[in-house]
């Protein structure tokens, strides 16, 4: 429960300073599946996790930023970095390179319990997208690697309507 208010404090704190791109909160499994649950019956959430050493996620990643803006009413994006904490100047430099304004999370768990905690299914392989319905709360998609745009359109539509 700390976690969450952790989280909230955080989230009130963006809004306040203005949101200062390139801010990284720590993270475990369950702060992120908690921030997702806080949703439920408001927005649909996809959360992305992505590295700066992997290409597929760097290639991704604008795509889904931009999708999270043109949404941004009924869509919630998360993105998880499942860099090592040592590299959270690399992250940190990446998102403000990208411009990217809000919630920035990095995982601070070890890999195999974060990636069973966050999904069981998931064998680990980044990157990794998962996708909450709005109403339901419930998965509504997932998927390890790089997919199409189309990938990603149709499993928000989806989620904004369950």
């Amino acid at each position: 429960m700390f976690k969450l208010y952790k989280i909230l404090f955080i989230s009130f704190i963006f809004i306040l300073i203005g949101c200062d791109r390139g801010y990284l909160v720590r993270v475990t499994a369950q702060d992120v599946l908690d921030a997702a649950a806080l949703e439920k019956g408001k927005r649909a959430v996809l959360i992305n996790v992505w590295a700066t050493w992997r290409g597929p996620c760097i290639a991704e990643f604008p795509f889904i930023y931009d999708l999270g803006e043109k949404y941004h009413q009924d869509l919630k994006v998360i993105f998880v970095s499942a860099d090592w904490l040592e590299q959270e100047k690399d992250v940190i430099n990446y998102l403000k390179k990208m411009n990217f304004k809000g919630e920035a999370y990095i995982k601070d768990q070890p890999d195999e319990e974060f990636i069973n905690s966050l999904y069981g299914d998931w064998t680990g392989t980044l990157p990794f997208t998962i996708v909450f319905g709005k109403l339901s709360g419930s998965i509504v998609d997932f998927w390890e690697n790089s997919h199409h745009e189309q990938r990603f359109i149709e499993a928000v539509k989806k989620a904004i309507n369950s």
